[in-house]
């Protein structure tokens, strides 16, 4: 896979807020979508498909993305909780 390739579907992707395609060859097609997460990250799902899906699995997958983001960036939370305990509760003062 091409490094340079990749960058620039996940930036084309992150810029349209879509999935794109990344390389196509004879056949088979290589399509990029951004993870959602944090600035200045790069995760992104890829996948290699024989034929050029129809525009509702595009959206099909382009949903099971922002899923999957949203699971990802749970699991983070969760990783950092243990880091830094969340507190719930917040004092109140009074003047």
């Amino acid at each position: 896979m091409d490094l340079a390739l990749l960058t620039n579907a996940i930036a084309q992707s992150r810029h349209t807020g879509r999935s794109v395609v990344m390389q196509e060859a004879r056949k088979r097609a290589m399509r990029s979508d951004w993870l959602h997460g944090g600035v200045g990250r790069c995760d992104s799902l890829v996948i290699s498909h024989l034929c050029e899906p129809d525009a509702i699995e595009i959206r099909n997958l382009e949903r099971s993305t922002v899923a999957l983001s949203i699971a990802k960036l749970r699991t983070q939370r969760r990783e950092a909780e243990k880091v830094i305990p969340f507190r719930r509760s917040f004092a109140i003062s009074s003047w």
